[in-house]
């Protein structure tokens, strides 16, 4: 497996992204371009990306803006149109034309990849959406939303803690200590960050009927972070979805004790619409 040196792109508002990409030895069959979740960074995808170099497909992953190594403040964007707009450019990157080419996204990026499929962006052959945030699995404090929503408009960049304990994300204890070691994790999100997720995720529940792309949705059911009964919604309103539910699994399914067969689940469908054409 060969890696290229890691690369940035510039954003419409200036900022410097980062992404990597990797090829496997062999002609790649796909390419799967990946997006982390909320306080992240792609960095801690390496086991996923050697599963799928190899199963023969490329990788290609990205740095939100304000996370790993990519520039911005921590845990914000300045309005949720602008993560697309980072998106539509990772995207163009990540492209080699006449190979299928695959959107896989986690928590804020699984429904930020749901919007971007349903605003048929890209020219996607599937997206794949695992724990997406469509809903969150606790309510938060009512100030703290009213203020988040104030904040949005005042102060957009206002930053607060994200509320989620390290213990929810996995039950796997290496997982959650190398997360809590990682000096590119962060707990920060900003006000103008927590109203898009949340109107995002409304949005794509009240659009999910007029997705025309091939979609995967992947969610356990023990998942303490985001709703998996959202995801089950989507899923019954989008006749091109299909939904795999893991009965014992938190909010990483990569980084669960599952994973091998996460992994599986999601290489079976992607060799589906390969097949399919």
């Amino acid at each position: 497996m060969s890696e290229q040196p890691a690369n940035c792109f510039t954003t419409s508002d200036d900022l410097q992204l980062h992404f990597v990409y990797q090829d496997p030895l062999i002609q790649p069959k796909f390419t799967l371009a990946v997006v982390h979740g909320l306080g992240e960074h792609i960095g801690r995808y390496q086991w996923f990306s050697e599963q799928i170099l190899t199963e023969g497909g490329s990788y290609a992953g990205l740095d939100l803006r304000g996370h790993g190594l990519s520039e911005g403040p921590s845990g914000h964007t300045p309005d949720y149109s602008q993560l697309l707009d980072d998106l539509d450019r990772f995207m163009q990157r990540a492209r080699t034309p006449g190979r299928p080419l695959f959107l896989f996204g986690h928590s804020l990026g699984g429904g930020l990849v749901l919007r971007y499929a349903l605003e048929q962006r890209g020219n996607l052959d599937g997206v794949i959406a695992a724990s997406p945030l469509l809903k969150l699995a606790f309510s938060p404090p009512a100030w703290k939303l009213s203020l988040a929503r104030r904040l949005a408009r005042l102060k957009p960049d206002f930053s607060l803690d994200r509320g989620v304990k390290v213990e929810t994300l996995s039950r796997d204890k290496q997982v959650r200590m190398a997360y809590k070691m990682d000096p590119l994790n962060h707990e920060r999100v900003s006000a103008a960050m927590t109203m898009g997720f949340l109107e995002n995720g409304e949005w794509c529940l009240q659009h999910a009927g007029a997705l025309n792309t091939p979609c995967l949705l992947m969610h356990g059911q023990h998942d303490q972070v985001t709703d998996w009964r959202a995801s089950e919604a989507f899923s019954e309103s989008c006749s091109r979805a299909q939904m795999h539910l893991y009965a014992d699994c938190y909010h990483e399914l990569v980084n669960e004790p599952e994973r091998e067969q996460v992994v599986a689940d999601l290489m079976h469908w992607i060799d589906l619409q390969l097949a399919a054409g």
